[in-house]
């Protein structure tokens, strides 16, 4: 089995390439760095050199997967990072189904947060709740746009 996975040096992107690593998938991972490189290739998997916002980046690694785990996205409260908020959040998140659809690849998984809902006032979200804020951060605002 292959999996392709997007955001892989992150806390939980790092736990998933481990686990899938020790259940005997072939991992890719998308690296913007190469700090990222060397995180990626020490958890086992191969490096894919690029970014979210670049479909072509990503289509030699993504081909052949069997699954996209995508979980890359801009969590920052610095004032320099709210604007990589929307480029990444969202049109990143886009490309990143675009591709993995044009390439047949059957499963896709996404990953966010729970703060895509903003303040529920304590209501119990569901897959019908309309998230109207507030929102705490850049990246919870940006989630709404997916």
């Amino acid at each position: 089995m292959k999996a392709f996975v997007t955001g892989g040096t992150g806390l939980i992107g790092r736990s998933l390439i481990r686990q899938l690593v020790e259940r005997g998938y072939h991992v890719h991972a998308l690296a913007r760095s190469a700090a990222g490189a060397a995180t990626v290739s020490a958890l086992g998997a191969t490096s894919v050199p690029g970014d979210v916002t670049d479909r072509e980046s990503m289509r030699a690694g993504m081909r052949g997967s069997d699954v996209v785990f995508h979980l890359a996205a801009i969590y920052d409260y610095a004032p320099e990072a709210k604007a990589q908020c929307e480029p990444i959040n969202v049109e990143g998140t886009r490309v990143v189904l675009e591709l993995a659809h044009e390439l047949r690849v059957p499963r896709i998984v996404y990953t966010s947060s729970l703060a895509v809902f903003g303040d529920t006032h304590g209501e119990l979200p569901d897959e019908t709740y309309r998230a109207d804020g507030p929102f705490l951060t850049e990246y919870d605002l940006s989630l709404i746009h997916i």
